[in-house]
């Protein structure tokens, strides 16, 4: 049977989707937080490796396999992490950070923090893995509890099902950034998405979060979403709205929403990816891509007018997500890429 041993400087939330990967496939009583194959990780001086990327060791068959999956919003890759391991798995992968000849690191697209330990277990680890971990960890006490605490924040895994939604109503929220390639991109297809459907004549709840310190408010001013939403409340009305929106967001990543879209199976209209995905996703069968306001209003206005099509969008997201971004999928591809089967 095989043994697999955690980073315990792994900051929880980030790392939750992968660790639920690891419990479906060897059983959570089989995964290990230790720092004994990680002293030679070295996190010096790297101030992002935290919020970077987590490890993980497989052990079978008396071998050792060093696996990285690396979160991070932009696209570069952490040498320390990348030479220390045998596959390196990367959310925002993009050749022009990657040698495309390069076989050891591989796309592995948008995961989602979820919530896979309750309150008695979430202190638990905290604090054995703090201390497991505080001599080799280079960020604060506090900054390490908040991705435990975050994580409490989040969904259990179970309630990312698709249901079915309601075709009078759409529902989307997102946040007001102020990195440039939102200002340019981002912030302006949110607000054209918002616009829109609140000029259509269909039910539409939603908007910007934003303060009005940021440097763009009055520019939003109008669509500007200022109800608090609990997060099971947000992924409630997610699952309903008859259609979701995405774009990449701060450095032209591939976000949460992205992940949490094709888990429920929703009908995606969304601008080109900015990276790559673990295989293409294709126009018209698992998303709807546009590429300027008009091409954005045309379709909208075909998905919400074409039951069909839209049905074969939600299939298609769904049926992509359980072949290619689903926690364990992710898991066996990073352990196929070094022939652990």
């Amino acid at each position: 049977m095989a043994k697999i041993f955690i980073d315990p400087r792994a900051r929880l939330v980030y790392a939750s989707f992968y660790l639920k990967g690891l419990f479906e496939i060897y059983g959570e009583k089989n995964v290990k937080y230790s720092m004994k194959y990680f002293k030679d990780l070295k996190q010096n001086g790297n101030s992002f490796a935290f919020d970077q990327y987590f490890a993980f060791i497989v052990y079978e068959n008396n071998k050792l396999y060093k696996i990285i999956v690396d979160y991070r919003d932009k696209i570069e890759i952490n040498k320390e992490a990348y030479d220390w391991c045998d596959s390196y798995g990367k959310v925002n992968y993009n050749i022009i950070a990657i040698d495309k000849n390069d076989k050891k690191i591989i796309p592995i697209g948008p995961g989602f923090g979820i919530k896979i330990y309750g309150v008695s277990k979430t202190i638990y680890y905290c604090i054995s893995n703090y201390i497991k971990c505080f001599l080799y960890l280079h960020v604060s006490a506090r900054v390490f509890l908040s991705g435990y605490i975050w994580q409490l924040k989040r969904l259990p895994y179970s309630l990312y099902k698709p249901v079915s939604g309601d075709k009078n109503y759409l529902f989307f929220v997102s946040s007001l950034w102020d990195h440039a390639n939102c200002i340019e991109k981002t912030n302006l297809f949110r607000a054209t998405y918002i616009r829109y459907c609140k000029s259509i004549g269909i039910k539409f709840e939603g908007g910007i979060f934003a303060k009005p310190y940021q440097v763009e408010y009055s520019k939003y001013s109008d669509i500007v979403y200022s109800k608090y939403i609990m997060l099971v409340e947000y992924i409630k009305k997610v699952k309903v709205s008859t259609l979701s929106f995405n774009t990449p967001s701060v450095w032209d990543c591939h976000g949460w929403k992205l992940g949490e879209f094709l888990a429920l199976g929703k009908a995606i209209i969304s601008t080109p990816l900015s990276n790559e995905m673990p295989v293409p996703m294709t126009h018209g069968m698992n998303i709807h891509f546009v590429y300027d306001e008009d091409d954005l209003k045309k379709g909208i206005h075909k998905i919400l007018n074409n039951d069909a099509y839209r049905q074969k969008l939600e299939n298609g997201a769904y049926d992509y997500y359980n072949h290619h971004i689903k926690p364990e999928i992710v898991i066996k591809n990073l352990l196929s890429n070094v022939a652990v089967v």
